[in-house]
């Protein structure tokens, strides 16, 4: 084998990685960590704001998508989530390589969350949809840069 296919193959490796971290940080609501996987300079975008809870601080596009930089993400989802158990499972990753330090990946997404009702009951919805991704090397490793989140609620 290459060293330079020796190289990509490692590169994929911690990209599968660092998008595992994002969902295991997320579930266990470790926002230090979690907060840890993006570049400083991260674009997070809703793509279908009808169906996705999207951030008041959002920048609304002329598409219909909704953007939010990564102070305003985190801050979002760690109020958002205070209540909510969730598991996501990432799944069919197809990672591209743009250049040496660049590369995008597709992800598959299926999510269970419980949130209470306020009445002593929990309401529940299973969603499904995908992550668009860019990620960029640093000196710290790969991180996102770009997330394009589509989800859809099954119930």
């Amino acid at each position: 084998m290459s060293d330079e296919l020796a190289r990509r193959l490692l590169d994929i490796e911690e990209i599968k990685q660092l998008k595992a971290r994002y969902f295991r940080h997320l579930d266990a609501k470790e926002w230090e960590p979690w907060a840890d996987v993006f570049a400083d300079d991260l674009e997070f975008v809703y793509v279908d704001t009808s169906v996705q809870h999207v951030p008041a601080t959002a920048e609304h596009l002329p598409d219909g998508q909704a953007r939010v930089n990564k102070a305003q993400l985190l801050e979002h989802i760690a109020e958002a989530m205070k209540p909510v158990t969730t598991v996501h499972h990432g799944h069919m990753p197809e990672i591209t390589f743009v250049d040496d330090d660049t590369a995008t990946g597709r992800w598959g997404l299926t999510n269970h969350c419980e949130y209470p009702n306020g009445d002593g009951t929990f309401g529940w919805s299973r969603g499904y949809g995908r992550y668009d991704d860019v990620y960029v090397r640093t000196a710290d490793g790969w991180r996102i840069k770009r997330s394009a989140f589509y989800r859809r609620d099954m119930a």
